[in-house]
Formats: structure tokens, sequence, C-alpha cells
């Protein structure tokens, strides 16, 4: 039978080796009969009305038409039907799970993230929800690679579970973690492509925040002769702890140390009065009063350079090449 389909994506799924996650997807469902998912986007609709009562192999057969004509969100309300009108387990297991595909195919991931949670929280334990979770996964990957490095990093967070929202009491966020899926699911043959797509996770968080800490340290703040260099630590700072395991540490650590020297000579300077220093290190005058140590500030300073330079120095690759290709990629944002 045709709804035989969806297993068959998920089993040739785990063994995508492709490093475009999105492009190995697409192939599989190829594969499987699918037209490209990628087709036909939009949101269904968020209801349906409802369709006369009929036979559960009429509704199946008439879904999997419709899905071959690239109707996904019709289809999606025949697997709708099937469930409501046919909730013995045989129908309402398969007819869940078709809906959830239907809703990724339609690319309207939301709602298919929505109703993967419900499926895994209703049947809970069994088999299917780790197919499902896998599939939940594909469109929060699907939905954090539409966003990519310029925009919200939402989607990336909800992926590689540090969203502040996603708290032990939420499971619903939860379960868009790949580690979440890897901690569940330990001895899985998908583990694989998780391990990519967390790869492509970390990578897409990394640059994401490099760019933002470039542009704080090549942008002159408002009233100010100086970009906003403390900004910019920070943003390095979010791609450091990464390590070396995402591909813009190296940048990150050198354009790190680039910006710590032209803080501590803004600082060592003259150039900067005491009001402007704390503004440019986010001091409240109003709660310290007292002037700011600058000898103590230079000190740490000193301290974090030089711890990152034992780093660099362990590295294959020397220190002024990629303060070059730092500087390089800095001027090029400048253009």
């Amino acid at each position: 039978m045709k709804w035989f389909l969806s297993l068959l994506f998920i089993v040739n799924l785990s063994h995508a080796q492709n490093n475009n996650i999105g492009e190995a997807i697409t192939g599989l469902l190829k594969k499987t009969g699918f037209i490209d998912f990628m087709s036909d986007k939009g949101e269904c609709p968020e209801t349906f009305e409802h369709l006369p009562e009929q036979d559960a192999q009429a509704l199946i057969s008439r879904a999997f038409e419709l899905r071959v004509k690239s109707k996904y969100c019709e289809s999606g309300r025949y697997f709708y039907e099937l469930r409501r009108q046919w909730p013995v387990k045989e129908y309402h297991k398969m007819a869940w799970k078709e809906l959830v595909n239907s809703y990724v195919l339609a690319d309207d991931l939301i709602a298919a993230i929505n109703e993967g949670n419900d499926f895994m929280a209703f049947f809970v334990g069994t088999p299917d929800v780790e197919d499902v979770h896998l599939v939940l996964l594909n469109a929060v990957y699907m939905k954090m690679m539409a966003a990519g490095t310029e925009k919200s990093q939402e989607w990336t967070e909800y992926a590689l579970g540090i969203s502040k929202q996603q708290t032990s009491d939420n499971p619903y966020l939860k379960n868009l973690s790949f580690k979440d899926y890897m901690d569940k699911y330990p001895n899985s043959p998908n583990l694989k492509v998780i391990e990519d797509m967390m790869r492509h996770a970390r990578n897409n968080h990394a640059e994401y925040h490099l760019k933002i800490g470039n542009y704080y340290a090549t942008r002159m703040m408002p009233d100010a002769t100086f970009p906003n260099y403390p900004a910019a630590i920070g943003r390095y700072a979010m791609v450091l702890r990464w390590g070396p395991i995402v591909s813009v540490y190296n940048q990150a650590m050198f354009s790190t140390v680039d910006v710590l020297y032209k803080m501590s000579a803004i600082i060592e300077s003259n150039a900067i009065s005491e009001d402007k220093l704390k503004e440019w290190l986010q001091i409240d005058p109003n709660r310290d009063k007292k002037a700011v140590d600058r000898k103590a500030i230079l000190e740490g300073i000193k301290g974090q350079i030089a711890e990152l330079q034992k780093k660099m120095n362990s590295e294959t690759i020397t220190q002024d090449i990629w303060i070059q290709k730092t500087r390089l990629l800095i001027e090029e944002k400048q253009k």
C-alpha cells in the first residue's frame, strides 16, 4: 500500500550521508515517489470542512492520490478525516503520522510541529514516536535553514536546545532539540543524520554571532568616535563557547584579540572621559559612582589576550594568517 512510503522515507533517511541535509531529504522524498516538497509552499487552512462519512480505504486512496498530485494540504485533510471518522488503532495512528508528513510536504512546518508533538504525547512509548520525532526535527531544521544566519536565531536555538524557553517542564519545546532526540534514542540508526543537522545548527549559531560581533567592531557608536568593542567581545564569546567544533572558531578568536588590543588602547588614552567610559562599558553611573579602575580593566584584558594567544599558538594555522583573514572579512563587511 502507498502509505508505506512514509516508512520507507524514514528508513532511507537514516542512510543519508549528504552534508546538505536539505538536499538529502529532498532526494529521498523523490525516490519514494513524492514530488519535491519545496513546491506548493504555503500554510494549510487551520480548519477543514468535514467530509461525508465514508469507507476508510476510500479516504486512504484519495489522500495518496492528492499527494501524488502535489495537493498536500488537501491530502492532509483526508488523513485528518480518516483519523476523525475511524478512531480505531489501525487507522488512527497511520492517519496521524501521514497528516504530519502532509504538512511537511506542504511546507506548513508549524502545523507539522504541532501535530508531531501531539502525536508523540498521545502515543508515547511506541516505536512510531521515534519516526514522527525525526520528521518533526526535519521540520525544525528546515525552519532554521530558511532563517539562515541573517535573521532571528529562534529556530537554531530550539534545535540546539539552548533557548531560554526550553525549560524542563515544557516538553513541546524540548522535543525540538536534536540533543533531546539523541538522549531518547541513543541507539537510533538515524544518529548520523541528527549529528549532521546539529553541526549545521552550531555553525549557523556561531556565524550569526560572529557577523553581529564584526558589526559592533566596525561601526561607530552614536555620539562616539569609536565602535562598541565591549558588545563585539560579548558576541565573539558566544562563538568561542562552542570551541573548535564550529567553523568560525579561529576567526572569532583572532577577532577577539584584535578588539581587545583596540579596547586597551582606548582605555589607556585620555580620549575618553569617565562618563563616556562608563557608558561604553555599560556601567550604571547611578549605582556605581566610583571612578572606573582603568588599571584593573587593563590587567584583565591583558590576561584575556594571554589566554587566547596560548590557544592560538597551539593551532596549526599561524596567528598572522588568521588576523589577516579576519581583517579582510571586516573590510569586506564595510564595503
